[in-house]
Formats: C-alpha cells, sequence, structure tokens
C-alpha cells in the first residue's frame, strides 16, 4: 500500500527531497547494505592471517632457491678465478664464451647478461624454481580463497595490502565492490583508522555510484510508476474474490429456500458487484488498526482523493478480519489444502516470517 500513499504527494517529492537528502538516505542503506564496520575489520584482520599462513610455505622455498642461487654464484665466481679471470671485472673477450657456459651449467642467463651482475645470475638460476613455487601458492591461495583463483599474486604477502595495483582483487573478496586500492599503512592502525580509510571510502563510492545511476528525480518517479502495478493487481484479485464469495452466498441461500432469490433481472449482478464495494467501505469506516493509526499514514492519507484512501484504508482493516477467517478455512475446513502450491519448508518458513 505505501507506494500508493506516496504517489499522492506528486511534485512534493521533488521539492521536499532535494539532491542532499537523497544523498544522505542513500549513504544510510549503503551503510546498512554494508553492515557492521568492525565486522568488517575483523574480516581484514583474518584474511590477512589466512594470506600469511598460505605464503609461510612459499616464503620458506624462496629462501632455499635464493640461498641455492647464492651458492651456484659464489661456484661460478670460483672457476673463473682458476681460468685466471677477475670475477668482478673479466675481459670483454671472454663475456661471450662466460654466457656460454653459465648457460650450459643450467642458469639461463639473457644475452646481454654481464658477467660480473650477481643479481642477474641469482634471478636467471632463481627464474623456473621461483616459477614453480608461485604455481604452487596460487593454487593453494585459490582452493582457500575462491575469490583470489587466477589472480597473479605477488611474492609478498605484505605487497597485496600494500601496493595499489594488488589491492583490487583483496578488496573484492572482503566485499568492497567499489573502491580500488586503500592507504594500508593507515587503515591497519586501529577500528577507527579501518573505518576512515576503507569503510567509509567504500560508502562514499557506492552512494556516489547509485546516485549517478538512480539518484535523480526522473528515475524516482518512474520506480514509483512501478511500485503501482502490484497494487493495480491486487484491485483486481481482491474485488474478483469478494464478488465470487457473495456470488457463493447468494447461490447458498437460494439453494436452501429453493427457488431463486430475485426476479427482477440484473438485481443478482447488482448485488454480487456492489457487495465488495460495500465490504470495502464499511472495513473502512467501522474497523481500526495500528498502521492506519500511525501519523505518516494519517499524513500521506491526507493527499490522496477519496476514491483512493478509503480502498487502502478498508483493505488494511480488511485484511486482519479476512486472512484469520480464510486461513482458519483452509487449515480446518479444507484439511490444510494448498491449492497447488509446492514452495517447500523454506518457503513456507519465509512466508511464516513476512507474516
Amino acid at each position: 500500500m505505501f507506494p500508493l500513499l506516496g504517489s499522492g504527494l506528486g511534485e512534493r517529492v521533488e521539492a521536499d527531497f532535494g539532491p542532499a537528502l537523497r544523498g544522505e538516505v542513500t549513504r544510510k542503506l549503503v551503510v546498512s547494505a554494508m553492515g557492521d564496520p568492525n565486522e568488517r575489520m575483523r574480516h581484514y584482520v583474518d584474511l590477512y592471517g589466512s594470506l600469511a599462513a598460505l605464503y609461510q610455505p612459499f616464503d620458506q622455498t624462496r629462501a632455499q632457491i635464493q640461498a641455492k642461487a647464492g651458492g651456484e654464484w659464489q661456484q661460478y665466481r670460483k672457476k673463473l678465478r682458476r681460468r685466471g679471470l677477475n670475477p668482478d671485472a673479466p675481459p670483454r673477450r671472454y663475456h661471450a664464451s662466460i654466457r656460454s657456459q653459465v648457460r650450459g651449467n643450467g642458469v639461463p642467463v639473457p644475452h646481454d647478461w654481464h658477467p660480473a651482475d650477481r643479481a642477474g645470475f641469482i634471478a636467471a638460476a632463481s627464474r623456473w624454481p621461483l616459477e614453480d613455487a608461485r604455481t604452487r601458492l596460487r593454487q593453494a591461495v585459490g582452493e582457500h580463497i575462491p575469490g583470489l583463483r587466477g589472480v597473479a599474486l605477488p611474492d609478498h604477502v605484505n605487497s597485496l595490502y600494500t601496493e595499489p595495483e594488488h589491492q583490487a582483487p583483496l578488496l573484492r573478496v572482503l566485499g568492497y565492490t567499489c573502491i580500488e586500492s586503500f592507504d594500508a599503512g593507515r587503515a591497519g592502525r586501529d577500528a577507527a583508522a579501518f573505518k576512515r580509510e576503507v569503510y567509509d571510502r567504500e560508502a562514499e563510492c557506492q552512494t556516489a555510484r547509485q546516485l549517478a545511476l538512480e539518484g535523480d528525480v526522473q528515475a524516482g518517479r518512474d520506480a514509483r510508476r512501478a511500485l503501482l502495478v502490484p497494487f493495480i493487481a491486487l484491485v483486481f484479485s481482491l474485488y474478483g474474490a469478494l464478488a465470487h464469495i457473495a456470488k457463493f452466498g447468494l447461490y447458498t441461500l437460494a439453494l436452501f429456500r429453493g427457488y431463486p432469490l430475485f426476479r427482477t433481472p440484473g438485481l443478482f449482478a447488482g448485488i454480487t458487484l456492489a457487495t465488495p464495494v460495500l465490504g470495502i467501505l464499511l472495513c473502512a469506516w467501522l474497523m481500526a488498526s495500528p498502521v492506519t493509526g500511525n501519523a505518516l499514514y494519517r499524513k500521506l492519507e491526507q493527499r490522496l482523493p477519496a476514491w483512493l484512501s478509503l480502498p487502502v484504508r478498508g483493505t488494511i482493516h480488511g485484511q486482519k478480519l479476512g486472512y484469520p477467517l480464510f486461513e482458519g478455512i483452509r487449515v480446518h475446513a479444507l484439511r490444510g489444502f494448498g491449492f497447488g502450491y509446492h514452495g517447500g519448508e523454506a518457503a513456507e518458513e519465509t512466508a511464516g516470517q513476512a507474516r
């Protein structure tokens, strides 16, 4: 009923619900969907702990690989000395033969590698063993954290948190869909810093994105018109149901009397069609409900014409009487007949919660 009640506000929505207020309401909706920032920080800390544990075997393997490459470098330098060459400045005419010999020993140095370049030698000696270790790391992380499956991981777990180019997939795993990076140094200090640097920035980003997509007044008008469709469907459904009940009652009374109730043409149809309207009006005038007694409801109702406000009020009041009655008939007289609905226990539980 609420969309129909709100439709009476008309253009006042644009005047009273301006951009600032729309932004405030949108942000509150975003924050409500994001949940408790303390819980979000706990997920942040837990994820870091899980990644640190997954990285530990890789760190150990990497240290072993680099230590082995360092040993190979020392052996290489000793071989140069045995040949009478200075390892720190071998003559240029020997560079090509030295590179060829190093490659023959299983270290794939590039064609422009200088024989005194320790870092290049270590990188070449470590290349393939490190690739195998990185593959195992990606597999382990992907199995435990599906959101990071297939992501190119850095060699250090801290890089996932501190380097902007690696932070985006981590943020997606944590449920942040808008921001792409954050200041890990500030965010990791305490809960307040995390809320300011990550949680609040995500809320602001989502709010701006939502306002850009649906924050204009025309989008609100379109949404309001769309929300009227369920009420229109309810009107036809409810009117038809009440008309059938009236017709059933008249036929039953005629059956017990043994002859038709009305001999005037059209009177039976007229009573059948008028009874639902009369029933709704009586419910609107004679009954009460906490909903219709609410100040917001009364304020919205005052802006609707009587031909709309009375059916709304009558429907709200009438369901207090009609639902228990019809549900009692279904459960007791019809022995729980479900009218062909097979939603299962989960659907019945959901329906019970909604009621």
